[in-house]
């Protein structure tokens, strides 16, 4: 079982075609194998390929393939990887030594769990930076203040997770969305843009209301 890439979580960078700020998160991906009569498992953190799938499969099957592959199998691998290709967007490849996209790795691990926590309830995803603890109290707990000026981005309502996005001053940083008195989402923003996902049941259909974070207790409205 494998993955075609990872996912990205950059402001600014997309989320899925490779670029030079994003390939530790997304040239990672997932790739488990269970052997016939396997009865216990491993970890190999060695550099592997996408082209190294199939020989991999007919290999513990017992089966030749009846022509050139490019990969090898990881049962009986003799050319260990030591660059990393990954190639996207009409052909574009990016390509990095194994041992420095795996520092530059780890790096990433370390942000998005900074950014997004482990090990904590689904719905903590809708809190995302510093000020993610802030997610589920009620308006009134806070002391709100006028603030400045928000563009949001059209809604769409067509799915179960609503994406609640917009321009800010380039000044704010932490932003929190409110629906029916209760903080429903908080993430950062950079450079002026800001991007949460909500549950649409949160919402109940009504648009929500946007506030910069001051602090832990106060609040600044957003009007659009």
């Amino acid at each position: 079982m494998t993955a075609d890439e990872g996912l990205s979580f950059r402001a600014g960078e997309k989320r899925r075609p490779a670029s030079a700020a994003n390939l530790p998160d997304i040239s990672y991906v997932p790739l488990f194998v269970k052997l016939p009569h396997q009865q216990r498992g491993r970890v190999v953190r060695s550099a592997t390929r996408s082209v190294d799938v199939l020989p991999t499969i007919a290999a513990a099957a017992g089966v030749t393939i009846p022509w050139h592959v490019d990969g090898q199998s990881l049962l009986s691998r003799v050319r260990p990887e030591r660059f990393v290709s990954v190639a996207k967007d009409h052909g574009r490849r990016l390509v990095v030594p194994d041992a420095e996209l795996e520092a530059r790795r780890e790096a990433a691990l370390r942000r998005q769990v900074a950014l997004f926590g482990s090990d904590e309830p689904t719905s903590n995803l809708y809190g995302i930076g510093r000020y993610r603890r802030l997610l589920g109290r009620r308006l009134a707990a806070f002391t709100v203040r006028p603030g400045g000026r928000v563009e949001l981005d059209n809604l769409d309502l067509s799915s179960n997770l609503v994406q609640v996005s917009g321009r800010v001053a380039g000044s704010v940083h932490d932003v929190a969305v409110e629906s029916h008195g209760t903080i429903v989402a908080v993430v950062p923003a950079q450079a002026g843009r800001f991007w949460a996902l909500v549950p649409r049941a949160e919402l109940g259909g009504s648009p929500p209301r946007l506030f910069s974070i001051e602090s832990a207790t106060t609040l600044h409205r957003l009007e659009p």
